[in-house]
């Protein structure tokens, strides 16, 4: 495993992402439906990163967990209440490498690309 990434459900279940040596990506997360633990293979991803997207209690019905990553030069995410199978695509990405993504002051989802690394 080169990159990790993991997150907390609402319940405190953990979602995992990582990337291998191989440039496979993978997302290990709890299936509702299923009621288990299911890992599902994306591909070759880059720098994949995992947050809850609203912590507040008021918003725990709604909440999801957002698995966002580089897939070429586009940034993309997927989202828990769609079972991670759909890839919504954000935009170009600047060159560089997906480092945070989070909550901002102002109830937004953020992403930070550095363009340095």
């Amino acid at each position: 495993i080169k990159q990790l990434a993991f997150a907390f459900d609402q319940n405190m279940r953990p979602c995992v992402a990582y990337r291998t040596e191989g440039n496979l990506t993978y997302l290990r997360w709890y299936d509702s439906v299923a009621q288990t633990y299911v890992t599902d293979s994306f591909g070759d991803l880059r720098d994949p990163r995992m947050t809850l997207d609203d912590k507040r209690a008021a918003s725990a019905q709604t909440s999801d967990i957002i698995f966002a990553y580089l897939r070429g030069a586009n940034l993309c995410y997927r989202q828990q209440r769609d079972r991670y199978t759909i890839e919504r695509l954000i935009g170009n990405a600047p060159v560089g490498k997906l480092t945070k993504v989070g909550l901002n002051r102002g109830f937004r989802l953020q992403f930070e690309v550095d363009p340095r690394l």
